[in-house]
């Protein structure tokens, strides 16, 4: 691996945890406005977006359907984050490419994908871009 990867690795990492932690935190605030008893800290983030999931049930429209929307983006993106942070790197025939190899839970049969400099930036530019929808969001009073 090369600096560049590092790099885009990196944040990756920071990005997909800044939307981890402002999850957490849009279900705290939403649990308190309506007094439910959800506990997201230090969940992992499938729990907290399932918390997000039923929170979001007891929103009004538009704020619902952000919320909800949100939520499945994270959905989209979470395996591939995974992915490229727990999995196992090795080099390809290409230098600017690698195999990142990784076993699941649901699935023990190790599974390959490539990514590139460029695949795991455009990750974390959607990180970025849901980061950006959490912080926009109008909560009613």
């Amino acid at each position: 691996m090369y600096d560049e990867i590092y790099g885009a690795v990196g944040l990756l990492t920071l990005r997909s945890a800044a939307v981890e932690r402002s999850l957490d935190a849009l279900c705290w605030v939403l649990r308190n406005r309506r007094r439910d008893q959800f506990e997201t800290s230090g969940k992992p983030l499938t729990d907290i977006l399932s918390a997000l999931g039923k929170l979001a049930s007891n929103e009004g429209e538009p704020l619902q359907t952000e919320l909800l929307s949100i939520r499945a983006r994270v959905n989209e993106l979470k395996e591939s984050r995974n992915h490229v942070i727990h999995g196992l790197w090795t080099g390809r025939d290409k230098p600017e490419t690698w195999t990142v190899t990784r076993a699941m839970r649901r699935n023990p049969i190790p599974q390959a994908k490539e990514f590139t400099v460029d695949s795991v930036s455009v990750l974390a530019e959607s990180y970025a871009e849901v980061l950006d929808r959490i912080i926009e969001l109008k909560l009613p009073l």
